[in-house]
């Protein structure tokens, strides 16, 4: 039984036939669908590719606005650039620079509540240090997150100080590839939760209420991963 997906997550700064090359050793691929208003020119490109190698997909926004209507609009913006395309993974924030702001965590929190709307699974993307000073309790309930923690060989996705959906693991490919790369592990696949480009879901679930579920139930099976709980922790078997 395997116990996690592998993922990378790229952009226009790899190389093009980076899914060419490893494709037969990855799960899924979240791809930047671009940063700012404006949209990444390896966009189709990947998602093409990945398509075409029938891997589960995601895209991230990396945010560039420094004010609350402008991380507002780069969300607006993000959501109108992938409509129309498959999504099987979450749709991901990722504001690495917005400590800056007065209020980050209204912003995230709106932006987030956005895109749930129409349709999708959001999640927020993250190192450490933002985790422990920057996102508050509210914000820390309300996403899965994706948490940067590079260069470990074993990770225990219950040690962040949220609930951890994705970790990635390097920015110098790991044991996949040597060279410039992102690469991540998911600790579990939830596509029934996550809605189609252009195709909002009627009812869109939270990672709370993911959470939730999983809490409520015993030991079992949640897509192809079995795991055993005791009391409310669960371990992948």
């Amino acid at each position: 039984m395997r116990h996690k997906l592998q993922i990378i997550d790229i952009s226009k700064w790899q190389a093009d036939n980076i899914l060419d090359t490893l494709h037969d050793k990855l799960d899924g691929v979240i791809i930047r669908a671009g940063h700012g208003l404006k949209v990444d020119t390896k966009l189709e490109l990947f998602y093409n590719k990945a398509k075409e190698y029938g891997l589960l997909i995601g895209f991230y926004w990396y945010y560039d606005s420094l004010t609350y209507e402008g991380i507002l609009n780069e969300t607006r913006f993000f959501l109108d650039t992938v409509r129309g395309m498959t999504c099987s993974l979450p749709l991901c924030m990722d504001p690495e620079i917005q400590a800056k702001m007065s209020d980050p965590n209204r912003a995230i929190q709106d932006a987030g509540e956005l895109i749930e709307k129409a349709g999708y699974f959001a999640m927020l993307y993250s190192n450490k240090n933002y985790i422990r000073n920057v996102w508050n309790a509210d914000t820390k309930k309300r996403f899965a997150f994706w948490v940067a923690d590079w260069g470990k060989r074993d990770y225990n996705f219950s040690s962040y100080e949220c609930t951890c959906y994705m970790i990635q693991t390097s920015s110098t490919g790991g044991d996949l590839y040597h060279g410039s790369l992102d690469t991540d592990i998911a600790v579990i696949e939830l596509p029934q939760y996550v809605g189609n480009v252009g195709t909002p879901a009627k009812q869109y679930v939270t990672m709370e209420e993911i959470c939730e579920i999983l809490m409520d139930s015993k030991d079992g099976i949640v897509n192809t991963l079995t795991y055993q709980r005791t009391g409310n922790q669960f371990t992948l078997l």
